[in-house]
């Protein structure tokens, strides 16, 4: 266990292990504690948390400081999630369509933890929703392929100063 981990209250930690994800404890706990400094002057938007793991440690913070956290995800997974790439998990896969959807599991997550009011989800591509979002953030976090290109996309509305967050 890191030396930060105290900031994340033991209940949440155990929605997050249980929760699908690649996000490292150690990285979570320092996305926690960046949301946690950042919420009280404005909203926090994450671009890109698959099944939602990322977005419990950004919804906890939130939840402490009574804050709100916007996560944009069209929830089909980023490319290396898709059949035949390494990090492609047949459980999260629609059989009707055949398509990852892992908008069930993030909702289930966020539920499971008590976040739905902290944490508002946005179901598309983050290039739709960038046309029409204009709520400035005091914070931004982007995983995986999201990472390179989207933040800038979605938002230019981010305070000066705000932090950047970006894993990958």
């Amino acid at each position: 266990m890191s030396a930060h981990s105290e900031v994340v209250p033991s209940d949440l930690l155990e929605h997050i292990h249980a929760t699908k994800g690649f996000m490292p404890e150690d990285e979570g706990e320092l996305l926690h504690n960046v949301a946690r400094r950042q919420l009280p002057q404005g909203p926090f938007l994450e671009v890109g948390t698959y099944c939602g793991k990322s977005a419990l440690y950004l919804g906890g913070a939130a939840r402490e400081v009574g804050g709100t956290v916007f996560t944009v995800d069209h929830h089909r997974g980023s490319e290396e999630n898709q059949a035949g790439w390494e990090h492609h998990d047949t459980d999260v896969v629609d059989p009707e369509f055949g398509l990852m959807d892992t908008l069930p599991f993030f909702r289930k997550a966020i539920a499971r933890a008590g976040l739905e009011d902290q944490v508002i989800a946005l179901i598309g591509r983050s290039t739709t929703v960038s046309r029409w979002w204009r709520t400035p953030w005091q914070g931004c976090s982007s995983t995986a392929g999201t990472a390179r290109s989207r933040p800038k996309r979605i938002s230019p509305a981010g305070r000066r100063g705000s932090p950047l967050a970006a894993s990958w």
